[in-house]
């Protein structure tokens, strides 16, 4: 299909959603607002995306208030509250998102069956632990690297499995020669990766938590992305950072900053192998079920520290999952 084809193609679309939402479906407004709001396959106006989705909202819709959840947990062309956040995931869940109601469960403690309603569930949610940092233990002085064994509870890692298990896709690496993105030989391993409405109350919370350990604002966090490494496969020896001898270096720092930390969990250990390797430190880490591990990539004057050398170690029996959560030294979003 040409470019002009498509252009078209996506003009009639836009107009075909237009008219059902003139004929009052909410649905169609729903599907509008999120468009306009990620700029995906139409213009990018988040105001008037935001005001549909909350017209859609008031009309009953149930996937609607959760992404303004979302949007109010991010703070992202909303008022930042995270208790706002919640109110709007119970709505989305009394109306009979499932994946809202899970999430609600979860972060209360509750079985998913609990009779209880979504609304009276979120009066008993703590969200001052996600707030305060688990006891730290520190692996490496320097490059500073720190662990926190009880990072998230075993119903927030499966949690994360679950999610991404059906949208896992080949591993890439970005070429800065190419300015695209390709598939490597050094990366193996498959991963999902989560946009702004893909992305879900428990993963921002667990990305607010880290934040909180490494004293860096939630809003120099990168997208999450859930790594998935089978038998065989591996991320081998590579460095985090921006590397200082890719093309327009200093340009890539000014406008998107340098990845200074690197932040994983670990969200199983039901496996053999599959360690994080620190060569150039005589590290290697596995770790348990619900762990939190960052390590700091950039030295103090910012410039990258080679001696985070590190890999995914392979596992040799079983299947290996980790979050992965890059962090820059200046706001991305």
């Amino acid at each position: 299909m040409s470019e002009t084809d498509e252009q078209t193609r996506i003009s009639e679309e836009l107009s075909a959603l237009a008219r059902a939402v003139r004929q009052g479906r909410v649905d169609a407004l729903h599907s509008l607002g999120l468009r306009l709001l990620l700029g995906d396959r139409a213009p990018l106006r988040p105001a008037d995306g935001i005001s549909m989705l909350n017209e859609a909202t008031r009309k009953g819709h149930a996937d609607a208030p959760a992404v303004l959840s979302i949007l109010h947990a991010l703070g992202i062309h909303v008022e930042q509250g995270w208790n706002h956040a919640l109110a709007l995931m119970a709505v989305s869940a009394e109306r009979g998102n499932a994946l809202s109601r899970e999430q609600i469960t979860i972060l209360a403690g509750v079985p998913v069956d609990s009779p209880q309603d979504s609304k009276s569930l979120i009066g008993s949610i703590d969200l001052q632990k996600w707030v305060a940092p688990p006891q730290a233990v520190t692996v490496n002085e320097d490059p500073l690297i720190r662990a926190y064994e009880s990072f998230a509870s075993p119903e927030v890692c499966n949690w994360l499995i679950r999610r991404s298990r059906d949208r896992l896709a080949p591993a890439a690496v970005y070429d800065a020669v190419s300015g695209k993105v390709t598939h490597n030989s050094t990366r193996t391993n498959t991963v999902a990766i989560y946009n702004l409405v893909e992305t879900d109350l428990l993963q921002l919370l667990v990305q607010g938590r880290m934040a909180v350990c490494t004293g860096v604002p939630f809003r120099h966090f990168e997208a999450s992305s859930v790594l998935h490494y089978e038998v065989g496969q591996a991320i081998h020896n590579h460095f985090d950072f921006i590397d200082p001898a890719s093309p327009n270096y200093e340009q890539q720092i000014q406008t998107q900053g340098q990845r200074i930390i690197t932040f994983l969990l670990y969200l199983n250990d039901d496996y053999e192998g599959g360690e994080t390797a620190f060569p150039e430190l005589g590290i290697s880490h596995k770790g348990k079920a619900g762990e939190g591990m960052y390590f700091v990539n950039a030295l103090p004057d910012g410039g990258p520290d080679v001696r985070t050398l590190h890999a995914g170690v392979s596992p040799t029996q079983g299947e290996k999952w980790v979050v992965s959560q890059f962090i820059r030294n200046r706001r991305v979003f």
